[in-house]
This record gives structure tokens, C-alpha cells and sequence, in this order.
């Protein structure tokens, strides 16, 4: 393994200069990043939690009763991702609704799977109207953010021009 010897703070490391249009992509980019993030992490949650259904249905009368559902990791292996997708969409109730799941998972589970697929939908409906807005934005700036001596050359060339240095 190699190791990088600088660091970011270090007076050394030197960042590409961006334009403002390079800029423009690259928030572009982040806000689909954000969305996606978003979308994957609520479509393994309903994955998870449609898996504990099938399993619930399948189960005894008796192998339900004994059932645990952990409120923790829904089912999952993650903690965090499932917990936030939820948290998503029921904010500062999220709790009540871990809790209301852990009770009866069940009857509880169905009901967060069918909010769950309701806002996936809203949130793909939503990612199709962007994904117009951010194709305009990177077709407008993408062929002006490869230029990188427009500023200079505008500087530069006001001051080629003037009287002083035409003489």
C-alpha cells in the first residue's frame, strides 16, 4: 500500500482552479449524487423489509408470537441506512414507528413498505424532472468549463489594447 505524503492543509497541496462553469457541473453532479443516495438507500430499506413480510407470512402462528424484529437494523445488516431512509420520511416520529414495527411487525411492516414505495415513487418522478434541468445546465457550461485561459486572455488583452501599449 502507498500512503499520499502531503495533506490537504499542508501549504504544498495545490487544487485545480475552477471556473465558475466547472463549478455549475460539479454542483450538478453533487445534487445527483445526493438524490441517488437517497433513492438506493430507500429501495434496499423496502428490499429489506419485504423480505421480513415473506418471512412472517411463512412462519407458524407460533414462530410469530416468538418473533423479534430488530428495531435497530430493520432486518438488515446496516444500522444507519435503513434507520435514516425511514427517518426520511417519518422525521421526528421515527422512533414511534421503530417502536410500533418492533410491537407488532406484522401489521406495522406493510404499512411503512406501502409510504416507503409511495415516496420512491415520488422521489423517481422528481429525479426525472431534474435530470431535464441538470442535462440544460451541463450542456450550457460543459464546453466553456474546458476553457481555462479565458480570464487570463480577457486581462491580459484589455491591456494589450489600450493606447499605452499600442504605441
Amino acid at each position: 500500500m502507498s500512503f499520499p505524503t502531503w495533506s490537504e492543509d499542508s501549504a504544498s497541496f495545490l487544487t485545480t482552479k475552477k471556473n465558475s462553469h466547472e463549478e455549475a457541473i460539479f454542483r450538478c453532479e453533487d445534487e445527483r449524487f445526493e438524490l441517488d443516495i437517497v433513492l438506493e438507500a430507500n429501495i434496499r430499506t423496502i428490499a429489506v423489509l419485504d423480505s421480513v413480510v415473506k418471512n412472517l407470512e411463512h412462519m407458524t402462528p407460533d414462530q410469530r408470537a416468538s418473533y423479534k424484529f430488530d428495531k435497530r437494523t430493520l432486518g438488515g445488516d446496516s444500522r444507519i441506512i435503513h434507520y435514516k431512509a425511514v427517518q426520511r420520511i417519518y422525521g421526528d416520529r421515527v422512533d414511534e414507528v421503530l417502536a410500533g414495527l418492533e410491537r407488532d411487525p406484522l401489521a406495522n411492516i406493510p404499512l411503512v413498505l406501502k409510504r416507503l414505495k409511495q415516496k420512491n415513487q415520488e422521489w423517481r418522478a422528481t429525479q426525472r424532472q431534474w435530470n431535464t434541468v441538470w442535462k440544460e445546465i451541463n450542456e450550457k457550461h460543459y464546453l466553456r468549463s474546458l476553457d481555462y485561459k479565458a480570464p487570463n486572455f480577457k486581462k491580459s488583452d484589455g491591456m494589450n489594447l489600450k493606447a499605452k501599449a499600442l504605441k
